[in-house]
């Protein structure tokens, strides 16, 4: 599963010439100059002109703020983590980059690190609607859960009509197997925008679990058209082919989606859940403990394993993960051999 980042998106700095002819108007034309070809999504260019800005003026925080946002655009996020460190190095209270540089981490799923920046902000942001959401966003990569959900929903009464808090909101749910929840918000959010796509991801993921598979299958293949190089798309359709049984098509889009993102815990589970329908037992033993090394509260992984000793006769190891199961919510209560 991924978060739906956007909201407000990356912050560039914007500027006008107010003077001709001196060292600081030359360092400000270059930044506009670089801003003209980020906005014409010539990145390599515009890297240039915030690099001759900077030659100009090396401490020079807001050529490097925007210098980070074409390097991550251009596909180079560890260079814009360092061009916004070097921002926040000059002025270090600069919020736009530390906002930036926690988009990065975000989406590099370095949620520590997301963290430890957005304790950084001034206690003033607290209130703000971008706080809550980005606190939100933050908790979700940490499985904090319930913080998470209480910061969108924070900022969810700031903007009642925001698709992407919603959406969040029903993803979190669905996260701890909590689908009446889910389909709370993923009610809302379809009078607002009923072909975003997260949204579609999420409606399509919570169709699969009540085998509504017509249903799952239009929003999992509409999503996927729209990002058809997205890793974790690609391993719901491998989701979708599992739960069908459609054994051959499950184990292409698993292919796929391994070649863009390796040890992926949802990846690796439903590589381990294959493995279980097709009777390979060994194979799934190792791919659904990877998943839980991944990620310790990957969900249904507990659940798969504690069914898969079952069916082996395990007691000890069924109860062992029947109780993980239990924990990481895939279950509401204990089977009663484990009482």
């Amino acid at each position: 599963m991924r978060l739906v980042l956007s909201l407000s998106g990356f912050l560039i700095v914007m500027m006008m010439i107010s003077a001709c002819g001196n060292t600081a108007s030359k360092r400000d034309q270059f930044l506009i100059k670089g801003n003209m070809e980020l906005d014409d999504k010539q990145y390599r260019k515009a890297i240039q002109y915030y690099q001759e800005a900077l030659k100009i003026d090396s401490s020079y925080h807001h050529a490097y703020n925007n210098m980070g946002l074409a390097y991550y655009r251009s596909g180079d996020p560890i260079a814009a983590i360092e061009s916004y460190s070097n921002a926040l190095l000059f002025a270090p209270y600069f919020d736009d980059a530390r906002f930036n540089r926690i988009n990065v981490f975000l989406s590099t799923e370095r949620y520590d690190r997301a963290y430890d920046d957005l304790s950084e902000l001034d206690d003033n942001w607290q209130d703000s609607i971008k706080f809550q959401f980005y606190q939100g966003l933050v908790m979700t990569g940490l499985k904090r859960y319930d913080e998470a959900g209480s910061s969108f929903e924070k900022a969810l009464k700031m903007d009642p009509q925001n698709i992407e808090l919603m959406v969040n909101l029903a993803n979190i749910h669905y996260f701890q197997s909590q689908y009446e929840q889910a389909q709370i918000y993923i009610d809302k959010a379809e009078q607002i925008d009923a072909a975003f796509i997260e949204l579609r991801t999420i409606r399509g993921l919570l169709a699969l679990e009540s085998e509504s598979f017509d249903k799952a299958e239009a929003d999992l293949k509409a999503a996927l058209e729209a990002r058809p190089r997205d890793a974790y798309l690609l391993n719901n359709m491998a989701y979708y082919f599992i739960k069908t049984d459609n054994f051959e098509q499950a184990e292409s889009y698993l292919r796929r989606s391994r070649s863009i993102k390796r040890n992926n815990p949802w990846q690796v589970r439903n590589q381990g859940l294959l493995a279980m329908k097709q009777g390979n037992d060994q194979k799934a033993e190792e791919m659904l403990l990877k998943s839980l090394e991944l990620d310790e509260k990957c969900p249904k992984s507990a659940l798969y394993l504690s069914r898969l000793f079952a069916q082996r006769g395990e007691m000890n190891r069924f109860c062992e993960f029947s109780k993980l199961a239990l924990a990481n919510g895939d279950i509401d209560r204990l089977p009663e051999d484990c009482v």
